[in-house]
């Protein structure tokens, strides 16, 4: 949470602040004949403390109000959140510490006579941790930040095998100065074991790992391998818990980034292992609870590869495209507005479609293939060794929301503007207002990578991590968008002013990937281009006007296949 920024003294202030310090009496602010100014210095700094006290308070009413939620579950099983010393309970989103934090921690714990360089992090949580801790029923993180505490945007997965100094090291060196982190061990009360079991909960999709992951300020998965692990053979993913980490990042499409000991051997062991031989705790004793709970998830809900996130998309892409055509021929009417109803109509059908019979069907075709969960994780963790998920997927939880309310609020604008600035009344002509209505949503979807830069990652192969990096090309996506719209409409014969800015969006996500240097998303974006401005002359030559919609959403389906990593194309689209 930030502080409110200090707004200067009025002028008067300082006049009158200099005539009591030099000993002469105070003067009236104010006059005779003169009133207060709303505009002045004063007054701005009095609402500016007023907008941030309020929201403050609705942060602090938001964090308490989950936490009753989250303590009212925990006779069912739920994950047990930490609590404060006024009583707030608090959940495990808020359970983060800054990298400010954690650097002074480090030094603070390197300067005590206690610390040795060869220690290991679960001796180190005895000696360092557990004594500033125990009898609060908070982390170390949530007692740093007890007046505020951090909401989680990083988790750091690792193994408590490793060595404290070079995990600290590591972790440092790859976490940007805004990020705030969840790293087990300073983040979880480490009371007892009784204590820990208590904040996981009996529902490994409630753990507090799964819910950070799933929140939408988390933005990323940091995986910190060691040397340890790698030198018995076995690497980081011989440990349970983070093979369940990079499973729920890995189906959310969170980016995945891996720090400077990043090779294969490093994450699966040399020779490399199998998932499948993954345990909770330690290995020479019988599977317990925890192990139990995630090998049953990985087994029944296999996870999300990038391939199949894009096989997924392109489906909803090919249902959208043939949305409109499916519409008129049932409606029978070749009118425009039967013309784009049909596309929310084909989103819903997609949908459907990607998130009711499919993931059975790719279950089912695994098994007929010999392939299970670990199959599918063990070629995740090699993506992700070969730094082919370092950019963020679509994660349709929080990005359909954000589109549909751009093409919502473009929705709005073309009905307030109706009927301010257009003679004819819409009541008269309905079906005209709902035309241009659905193509303003159009429009609302095409400013959606300019409010969210990173969600075109499928297309650009970026990720921006830096929020100034962040404002920036969006402010360029934007331009490249305005920009495209204004050529268009002196070049275009057809829906001119749409047309352009869809190109300008496919160049500006050109020059983002080009910029980092993405060339096989540079070429596939190229490509795109390419048939666009194909099919503009197609429309020329044969009069179908309404064909560039529909071949933009294949064309973005097709495309975002292609870059996906894993198998070929014929492989992705039949699976």
């Amino acid at each position: 949470m930030q502080k409110p920024p200090q707004c200067r003294n009025s002028k008067q202030q300082q006049q009158a602040a200099a005539v009591s310090g030099s000993g002469g009496p105070q003067q009236p602010l104010l006059t005779a004949g003169h009133t207060a100014n709303s505009n002045s210095p004063d007054n701005r700094s009095e609402i500016c403390h007023a907008y941030w006290r309020f929201r403050k308070r609705l942060r602090k009413w938001y964090i308490a109000s989950n936490g009753l939620r989250a303590s009212q579950r925990v006779a069912k099983g739920g994950p047990k959140p930490q609590r404060l010393p006024d009583g707030t309970h608090v959940t495990a989103c808020y359970w983060g510490i800054t990298k400010q934090q954690l650097g002074d921690f480090f030094d603070e714990c390197c300067e005590d006579p206690q610390w040795n360089d060869d220690e290991k992090v679960k001796t180190f949580v005895k000696k360092f941790v557990n004594p500033k801790t125990d009898g609060t029923g908070m982390g170390l993180a949530l007692l740093l930040n007890q007046d505020d505490p951090k909401q989680i945007n990083v988790l750091v997965s690792h193994a408590w095998q490793e060595n404290t100094k070079r995990f600290f090291e590591d972790t440092l060196q790859h976490l940007r100065d805004h990020e705030v982190a969840y790293i087990c061990f300073l983040s979880n009360y480490q009371e007892s074991k009784a204590a820990i079991d208590a904040q996981i909960g009996v529902d490994i999709n409630q753990s507090p790992f799964t819910q950070i992951l799933l929140s939408y300020t988390c933005k990323r998965l940091l995986i910190a391998p060691n040397e340890e692990l790698r030198e018995k053979g076995c690497g980081l993913y011989s440990r349970l818990w983070c093979d369940w980490e990079i499973t729920v990042a890995a189906s959310e499409g969170l980016p995945i980034h891996i720090t400077s000991r990043n090779n294969l051997d490093f994450l699966l062991g040399d020779p490399p292992h199998s998932t499948r031989d993954a345990r909770c705790g330690n290995p020479n004793l019988p599977i317990n609870d925890d192990e139990k709970l995630i090998r049953d998830t990985i087994e029944n809900n296999h996870p999300e590869s990038n391939k199949y996130q894009a096989i997924r998309l392109f489906w909803v892409f090919f249902c959208v495209a043939w949305g409109p055509r499916l519409c008129v021929i049932l409606s029978q009417d070749m009118e425009r507005v039967h013309w784009f109803l049909g596309y929310p109509l084909g989103l819903i059908v997609g949908l459907l479609l990607v998130n009711g019979p499919m993931p059975l069907l790719w279950t089912h075709w695994h098994r007929l293939r010999g392939r299970d969960g670990y199959d599918v994780l063990d070629s995740i963790i090699k993506q992700a060794a070969l730094q082919s998920l370092t950019y963020r997927r679509f994660r349709r939880r929080w990005d359909l929301p954000m589109i549909g309310l751009a093409g919502l609020l473009c929705g709005i604008a073309v009905i307030i503007y109706s009927w301010l600035f257009v003679t004819e009344d819409p009541i008269d002509n309905p079906k005209a207002l709902a035309g241009h209505i659905l193509n303003s949503i159009g429009w609302g979807l095409l400013l959606w990578p300019a409010l969210e830069i990173n969600g075109v990652g499928p297309w650009t192969g970026v990720y921006l991590m830096q929020p100034w990096a962040q404002w920036f090309c969006g402010l360029g996506m934007l331009c490249a968008l305005l920009a495209g719209s204004y050529i268009g409409g002196k070049v275009f014969c057809v829906s001119r002013h749409a047309q352009g800015a869809l190109l300008g969006v496919l160049v500006g996500m050109t020059v983002l990937s080009t910029m980092h240097k993405k060339w096989r998303f540079v070429l596939a974006l190229v490509l795109d281009i390419l048939i666009m401005i194909g099919v503009y002359f197609l429309m020329l030559k044969f009069g179908c006007w309404m064909l560039w919609r529909d071949s933009f959403v294949l064309v973005l389906g097709v495309s975002g296949l292609l870059v996906a990593p894993g198998g070929s194309l014929k492989q992705k689209v039949f699976f």
